[in-house]
C-alpha cells in the first residue's frame, strides 16, 4: 500500500512541476484537510486557517518545481510550508497590533447625514425657486430681485425701474403669491415675511 502511495505522489508531484494543473489539484484533494487542520493548530483558531491553507497551496504551485516528496508524500513539505506561513502571519499580526497601539485615538466624527440632507433640500428648493422666477415677467423679476433679494424699499425700486410706489407694491405682492404657490406645489414651505417690510 505504501508503495502505491509513493508512486502516486511522486508521479503527481513530477507532473505538477511540469505545470499539470489536474495533478496539482489531485495533490490538493489529498492533503488540503490536513494542511487546514495544521494551520488551525498553529494559529490556535480556525478563523484564518482557510486563508492560510490557500496561501500554502499558492506557494506550492508557485514553487512546484522545488516541492520535495518525503517518504512518498508531499505532505511533510506542505506542513513545513504551513508552519512558516503561520509564523509569518503571527509576526505580521503582532506588528499590526503594535502599530495600532501607537496610533492616537481618533477624534469622534459627527454625523453629517442631517447636514447633507439639509443642503440637498436647500439646493432642490433653489432650483424650484429659479424655475418659478423664470415664469415671471421681466419687470416682475426685477421687482423681486430689488425688493426681496437686494432689500431695496418700494420707493427705491420704483425710482430704478421708473414705476410708482403703488405699482412696485402691487407687482411684488402678485409675484410673491406666484412664487409661494410654486414652492408649495413643489413641497417647500416658503418664508412668510410680511409684504410691508420694504414700505
Amino acid at each position: 500500500m505504501g508503495r502505491v502511495a509513493l508512486v502516486d505522489e511522486t508521479v503527481l508531484a513530477a507532473a505538477a512541476a511540469r505545470g499539470d494543473k489536474a495533478a496539482f489539484e489531485r495533490l490538493y484533494d489529498l492533503h488540503a484537510a490536513r494542511v487546514h487542520a495544521h494551520c488551525a493548530r498553529q494559529l490556535g483558531t480556525v478563523q484564518d486557517a482557510d486563508d492560510l491553507t490557500a496561501v500554502v497551496f499558492l506557494e506550492a504551485w508557485r514553487r512546484r518545481g522545488s516541492v520535495r516528496v518525503v517518504d512518498g508524500s508531499v505532505l511533510p513539505w506542505l506542513l513545513v510550508t504551513a508552519t512558516n506561513v503561520a509564523r509569518n502571519h503571527r509576526r505580521g499580526m503582532r506588528r499590526y497590533r503594535a502599530v495600532l497601539a501607537r496610533l492616537p485615538a481618533p477624534d469622534p466624527v459627527p454625523d453629517h447625514g442631517g447636514d447633507v440632507a439639509h443642503r440637498m433640500r436647500t439646493a432642490e428648493g433653489a432650483r424650484t425657486l429659479a424655475v418659478a422666477l423664470a415664469s415671471l415677467g421681466a419687470t416682475d423679476r426685477q421687482v423681486v430681485s430689488l425688493c426681496l433679494l437686494e432689500d431695496l424699499t418700494y420707493q427705491q425700486a420704483g425710482d430704478v425701474l421708473g414705476l410708482s410706489h403703488a405699482a412696485v407694491r402691487s407687482r411684488l405682492s402678485r409675484s410673491r403669491r406666484a412664487l409661494r404657490e410654486a414652492l408649495l406645489a413643489a413641497g417647500y414651505d416658503p418664508d412668510r415675511d410680511g409684504e410691508d417690510d420694504h414700505g
